[in-house]
């Protein structure tokens, strides 16, 4: 490698996104399409500064598209401490906690009658349809509703379709024949095909 090579950037694919602080504990559980309107955000002044509206952009989408997804899917509360964590003083966001929200929502799934599982099945295709479709036009804009969170940004993304990768993956425990559709790449396509 030469000289040159070195002192290009390291990826931050994989670093842990500062966590903007969007207002997330303490609401009720709604479906994905519902999260930002329970939470509504006073509204800019006109003296508010561009970047500071750009940075409540990026914390509200920040947390609809991983606390909201989350809580949308497994129909139960996420707190703030599930994915956020202090990292040398500063709040970053970490797929640590994710595993476990994961194992307890399939305990939950398993423990569920027969009739209420195709219902729960169709609200969750239903919200993560709608998180694919926020991400698809994140990509395709390159991602600028999170300039706010710098060099963060693509680990943020990355986070993002982690989190919907992990829940297409454990809705399988609905049923063995139900189809699976990944969760929108970031940019080298889908990560997962539809599979029987």
């Amino acid at each position: 490698m030469s000289s040159r090579d070195s002192r290009l950037p390291r990826s931050q694919f994989f670093r842990h996104p500062q966590w903007l602080g969007f207002r997330h504990d303490g609401y009720s559980v709604v479906p994905l399409a519902q999260y930002l309107k329970i939470r509504q955000q006073d509204s800019p002044s006109d003296r508010e500064e561009a970047a500071e509206e750009m940075r409540k952009v990026a914390a509200s989408t920040q947390s609809l598209l991983t606390f909201g997804l989350l809580e949308a899917v497994i129909e139960q509360p996420v707190p703030e401490s599930g994915l956020v964590k202090d990292e040398s003083g500063r709040l970053v966001m970490s797929k640590d906690g994710l595993a476990e929200i994961i194992k307890d929502w399939i305990e939950r799934i398993r423990r569920s009658r027969e009739e209420e599982l195709n219902p729960w099945l169709e609200r969750i295709h239903i919200s993560l349809s709608q998180a694919h479709s926020l991400m698809v036009g994140f990509t395709k804009s390159g991602f600028t509703v999170f300039e706010a969170l710098g060099d963060d940004a693509p680990s943020m993304a990355c986070l993002i379709a982690l989190i919907g990768e992990a829940l297409v993956g454990a809705k399988m425990v609905f049923r063995a024949g139900c189809h699976r559709r990944g969760f929108p790449g970031l940019w080298c396509g889908p990560l997962l095909t539809e599979r029987s």
